[in-house]
């Protein structure tokens, strides 16, 4: 059986771009190691103009943050100086900014599950990665008692990450309910790639100070990631059906973003890593949550960058095509390896 809704429905709801979210009075930046949050300072009550989000992942620094649900800025790095007097007698600074787009979750083939409602329970055939949760989010959603929901896990595509095999499981389970009969649901690549999970755009501005022997004496690291927390695993309310069906959460999970690691031994460090909320973000198909590590390869690159780019070729080819303001007409290689061109 073919997917239980018509693709149309896909196309009301296409166009969507993440903006940044407007700060609520009292927003606070928490220090690392301190448990009294402090009030951000310089910026005007209730407004953020930090450049937003779009779909694409690029930032329009046109753009002021007009609306949003949660946004919050963690400044947990800070060591015994801030890097601001190192970077102003380092030998060497290096400075950069880059953008990740929005990445799509899509497995090497499309999601699907079986559901079969016989002899008063409920059994579904998935390849979901937690096979329980499944189980748990759909007794929830079809108000069944847990014991009458069994899942059979099989084989199928999959990511590491939260994949459309839960929402899979979700529509072909309340089909079966609402028919009586078993029901097979199998997305289309085309429903995939506009409404599966996409892992968070990242964007990060760097700054790093190195001393005449070339060690890394100071990290000054700025950043903001789309909330990628909007989506939990198997959950009856933020499932996509649940979503087209007009179920609402009363709050949503907050958001994260990451900083670079603790591992390396600079004594002058600043981290700040900003969530950018997404506004009416049940209104759109841009539906984040987890793809595997989510903003780790943006951190490590922000932190390996200063220290090796002038001793590793790959980290001079990346450094050379970090983010810059060339001249109008001039074509320019971004991130995602998309060619744009200036005006």
């Amino acid at each position: 059986m073919g997917r239980g809704c018509e693709t149309s429905r896909y196309g009301s709801r296409s166009e969507c771009e993440a903006s940044c979210g407007r700060r609520q009075a009292g927003q606070h930046r928490r220090i690392f190691g301190s448990k009294h949050p402090r009030p951000r300072q310089g910026r005007q009550q209730g407004q953020l103009r930090c450049g937003g989000l779009r779909a694409g992942g690029a930032r329009d620094p046109g753009r002021t943050a007009t609306e949003g649900q949660l946004g919050k800025a963690v400044d947990r790095g800070i060591s015994h100086l801030r890097p601001d007097a190192a970077l102003a007698s380092a030998a060497k600074v290096v400075e950069a900014e880059y953008e990740m787009p929005f990445q799509g979750h899509t497995a090497i083939s499309p999601a699907h599950a079986l559901a079969d409602p016989s002899n008063g329970q409920m059994t579904i055939y998935s390849n979901d990665m937690k096979s329980y949760g499944l189980r748990n989010g759909v007794a929830q959603f079809l108000e069944m008692p847990r014991d009458r929901v069994r899942v059979v896990w099989m084989d199928g595509p999959q990511a590491y990450g939260r994949t459309a095999a839960d929402d899979a499981g979700f529509e072909a389970a309340f089909l079966a309910r609402e028919i009586g009969r078993p029901v097979r649901v199998q997305w289309m690549r085309k429903e995939e790639t506009a409404w599966d999970t996409k892992g968070p755009a990242f964007t990060f501005k760097v700054r790093g100070a190195l001393d005449a022997q070339g060690n890394l004496v100071a990290l000054d690291f700025n950043a903001r990631a789309a909330d990628y927390n909007h989506l939990g695993y198997n959950e009856a309310d933020t499932v996509l059906i649940a979503q087209l069906m007009g179920r609402r959460r009363s709050m949503p999970a907050p958001g994260n973003a990451d900083i670079p690691s603790d591992m390396y031994a600079i004594p002058n460090r600043r981290m700040v890593a900003e969530v950018v909320s997404l506004p009416m973000i049940w209104e759109t198909p841009l539906r984040t949550g987890n793809l595997r590590d989510p903003n780790g390869p943006q951190v490590t690159l922000a932190q390996a960058l200063p220290m090796t780019m002038d001793s590793d070729a790959l980290a001079r080819l990346l450094w050379s095509r970090r983010r810059q303001k060339p001249l109008a007409g001039t074509r320019v290689l971004r991130p995602n390896g998309l060619e744009t061109e200036t005006s």
